[in-house]
């Protein structure tokens, strides 16, 4: 349905678990929003365990056109807290964005307490390359190195 829309992973990382958020997309805006699959890892997977959770998560991510934005998020309803500011707190932020045929982005963030800012340079990735020697987990691993609480 929404195959030709970019998808977006939402990433965040504490230091036992990294939390893999696909998004859908807002009907009336376009805007793309945290609903729906949350893949959880342990901090210490492998890179091909990350690598695969990371495609199976793009499967996930644009599966309905939403009518509005949603009231909780799904990293809030994961974790089973109320407020944004409480799911994300004490965790680091990157942010993947695929666009079909072009490739990756992925953005390093700062932690503010509202959210997250992207920083530095995004790292890119064509869909090729991200395919080989597990290059799209070790490009989200470099982001996470590189964001800030």
């Amino acid at each position: 349905m929404t195959d030709h829309f970019a998808k977006i992973l939402n990433i965040y990382v504490d230091s036992e678990k990294l939390y893999i958020c696909s998004t859908q997309t807002v009907n009336k805006t376009y805007e793309t929003v945290e609903k729906g699959f949350i893949t959880e890892l342990n901090s210490l997977s492998s890179e091909g365990e990350l690598q695969a959770a990371l495609f199976e998560s793009l499967k996930n991510c644009n599966l309905e056109l939403l009518d509005e934005n949603p009231e909780v998020s799904s990293l809030e309803k994961h974790l089973g807290v109320k407020g944004y500011d409480k799911a994300i707190k004490d965790k680091k932020g990157v942010t993947l964005f695929l666009v079909p045929k072009e490739g990756y982005s992925i953005t390093p963030t700062e932690k503010y307490r509202w959210g997250y800012m992207g920083i530095g340079d995004e790292i890119h990735l064509s869909v090729e390359d991200a395919l080989v020697n597990n290059n799209l987990a070790k490009a989200v691993l470099q982001a996470i190195s590189l964001s800030r609480l």
